[in-house]
């Protein structure tokens, strides 16, 4: 019984970690320290980074008309959450994915990285 118990707070703490909240936001901690809140609307990707001393909002549009999909991984191995967003592009040369990246960094907070972002 003991050890069942210790399964359940594991996998309990690992979903605590990526919540995908009721009201369509997908919130992660990259760092255990900064919050990351993302949602898709249509077009639009929005995404809001909190911590102690910092909020930050900003909007990304994506130019597809297919459903977004967001990602969240370590995509540049430094031990930080980062997130991807992606969709299916079937434009006339066949059928391929489009994923843009945005990797966290203590200094900077998100970043796109690829493709890469004029501000």
């Amino acid at each position: 019984m003991g050890k069942n118990k210790f399964f359940i707070q594991i996998l309990l703490l690992f979903f605590c970690c990526q919540t995908w909240a009721s009201n369509g936001w997908i919130e992660f901690s990259p760092d255990g320290r900064v919050n990351v809140a993302l949602k898709a609307e249509g077009k639009l990707i929005f995404y809001k980074i909190y911590g102690p001393n910092f909020r930050r909002s900003r909007e990304v549009v994506v130019d597809s008309e297919k459903k977004i999909n967001i990602n969240i991984d370590d995509f540049n191995f430094d031990g930080e959450k980062d997130f991807s967003i992606w969709y299916v592009d079937d434009g006339m040369g066949g059928l391929h994915n489009s994923q843009n990246f945005y990797v966290f960094k203590k200094t900077t907070g998100v970043r796109g990285v690829f493709p890469k972002l004029r501000r």
